[in-house]
């Protein structure tokens, strides 16, 4: 992928959604400069604290612990969800406080059986990535 640029160069990432859409961004940023759509952004909302995206064919390491907004028994949002991202054995993103828009708290007013609160997919672009030793561990499980 020497000759690739931007978000071709195996784009990819972890997805959570919450009637919002927070991404983890997997990319090969190598030498760029670690903005909010690079390696180990949380796309589109905050960039990494340090840019430890790893050089071309080298393994990287993320883990991700995530808690999930918290809402009222009348479907009012009383806390936001919150992140902490690991990359390569570096803290990125430490409880970091994530969006949560009032478009989101109406739809899971309205329709809360339209999606499912917590799920996580492994984003593919098309781009070569591969993935090995996914783990995923329920901490905090809530009823919603």
């Amino acid at each position: 992928m020497a000759g690739d640029t931007g978000q071709t160069r195996a784009n990819s990432g972890v997805i959570i959604e919450e009637f919002e859409f927070y991404e983890v961004q997997i990319l090969d940023s190598y030498g760029l400069a670690g903005d909010d759509h690079e390696c180990g952004s949380i796309y589109g909302k905050a960039a990494p604290k340090v840019h430890l995206c790893g050089p071309p064919l080298v393994w990287q390491s993320y883990d991700i612990t995530y808690r999930g907004p918290r809402f009222d028994p009348s479907g009012n949002l009383v806390a936001k969800a919150r992140i902490t991202v690991d990359h390569n054995g570096k803290v990125i993103h430490e409880d970091l406080e994530l969006p949560f828009s009032e478009r989101a708290v109406t739809a899971r007013r309205q329709r809360p059986d339209s999606r499912t609160p917590g799920r996580i997919t492994l984003q593919h672009h098309g781009d070569p990535v591969e993935f090995r030793n996914i783990w995923i561990v329920a901490l905090d499980v809530q009823t919603r």
